[in-house]
C-alpha cells in the first residue's frame, strides 16, 4: 500500500490542495482562492476543509497526515505564520490546531519557501548537491537553501527574506513592505503588472498570469519583454545571493517559472555578467567554477510536495 499524504499550498493568491505520495505523484488537486483570511476566515476554512477531504477520498487508512507549506515567516512554534506581507490575515493564525481538529491527524506547517527546497531535494533537480539553492517566484519572492539534504533556517522557519533584498534603489515600485526597488517589487506580481501596465499602455487589464501564459505560447512580443526585464531583474538577486551562500545550482520554481526558458535565459545573461571571474576563481576551492541555473521540474506544484516531505521523509529515506 502506497503511503501518501495531503499537501496544501497556501500562496498570496491561490491555496492548493493535492494527495502526494512517496514517488511524487499527484492526485486529487484543487485549487481554492485565497481570500481575506481575517474577515472571511470561516468561508475560507470551510472550503479548505471541503478540498482536503476530496483529496483523501478512500485514502484515509494510508494518509500519514497533512503538509501545510504556508507563506511569510513563521510562528516559533510551527503552528502558522508569524506575519507575512502578503497574507496578512493569516498573522499569527493557528493553522495547525484548525486542521488537526478537524482532522484528528498529525499537521505539519513548514515556510513555504523551505517547503520548495525539500521538493525539489527530494523529488527534483538537487539530489546530487551539496549546496543547493531554490528561488521561488510567485505572488512575491523569496529563497531557501538545502545544505548536504537539511534545510537552513536562521528565524522564523526561513532562510531569511531575500525578497526585501533591494535591487534597484532608484525604481518607481515598493514592495508589499514598502522596500522600493526590493526584488519582490521588481521580480513578483507587483512588478510584472507594472511593467505591464508600462509597455502595453494603462489602458490595458492584462494580469500577471496572461502575461506568463502568453510568453509561454512564444507569440506576443511585448510579453515577452517583459519576462526578460524581470529575468535580468532576477539575475541581479541571484548574483548577490550567490556570493552569499556559494550554491552549486540554482533553481527557479514557483508559478512565475511557467513563462519557461526566456525567464532563465534572462537571468542566466544578467548574472553572468555580473559575477565575473568571481565563481572561476573561488572554484578552485570550492569546486564550482559555474553556477548552473535551472528551471524548477516541479513547477507550481513544489509547494504541495514540499509541504509533505517532513511528514514522508522516513519513508523517502528509506527509498535511499
Amino acid at each position: 500500500m502506497q503511503v501518501t499524504a495531503v499537501g496544501v499550498d497556501i500562496g498570496g493568491t491561490d491555496t492548493k490542495i493535492a494527495l502526494v505520495d512517496t514517488k511524487g505523484n499527484i492526485s486529487n488537486f484543487s485549487s481554492i482562492k485565497t481570500i481575506d483570511a481575517l474577515n472571511k476566515r470561516k468561508k475560507y476554512l470551510e472550503d479548505l476543509y471541503s478540498n482536503i477531504y476530496k483529496a483523501m477520498a478512500n485514502t484515509y487508512n494510508n494518509c500519514v497526515g497533512i503538509g501545510v507549506s504556508m507563506l511569510g515567516m513563521q510562528m516559533e512554534d510551527g503552528s502558522g505564520t508569524l506575519c507575512s506581507s502578503n497574507a496578512k490575515g493569516f498573522k499569527r493564525f493557528n493553522i495547525r490546531s484548525a486542521l488537526q481538529n478537524k482532522f484528528n491527524m498529525p499537521i505539519v506547517v513548514t515556510n513555504d519557501l523551505i517547503a520548495h527546497s525539500l521538493a525539489e531535494y527530494y523529488f527534483g533537480s538537487g539530489k546530487m548537491y551539496e549546496r543547493f539553492l531554490s528561488v521561488a517566484m510567485g505572488t512575491g519572492i523569496g529563497c531557501s537553501m538545502v545544505l548536504n539534504g537539511e534545510p537552513v533556517i536562521l528565524f522564523g522557519g526561513t532562510l531569511g527574506d531575500c525578497g526585501r533584498m533591494i535591487i534597484d534603489p532608484n525604481a518607481k515600485i515598493s514592495c508589499g513592505m514598502n522596500v522600493r526597488g526590493s526584488a519582490e517589487a521588481l521580480c513578483g506580481v507587483r512588478g510584472i503588472e507594472y511593467l505591464t501596465r508600462k509597455y502595453y499602455g494603462e489602458d490595458e487589464n492584462i494580469t500577471s498570469r496572461e502575461v506568463i501564459a502568453r510568453v509561454r505560447e512564444g507569440k506576443d512580443e511585448i510579453a515577452i519583454k517583459v519576462m526578460k526585464k524581470i529575468g535580468f531583474y532576477l539575475g541581479h538577486l541571484l548574483a548577490n545571493l550567490s556570493v552569499i551562500f556559494f550554491p552549486q545550482i540554482i533553481v527557479i520554481s514557483g508559478g512565475t517559472v511557467e513563462a519557461g526558458s526566456v525567464l532563465i535565459e534572462a537571468s542566466r545573461e544578467r548574472f553572468n555578467d555580473l559575477v565575473g571571474e568571481f565563481h572561476r576563481t573561488i572554484g578552485q576551492v570550492t569546486g564550482t567554477t559555474i553556477i548552473d541555473i535551472k528551471e524548477s521540474i516541479l513547477g507550481s506544484r513544489a509547494g504541495i510536495m514540499g509541504g509533505v516531505v517532513p511528514l514522508l521523509q522516513s519513508y523517502l529515506l528509506k527509498k535511499e
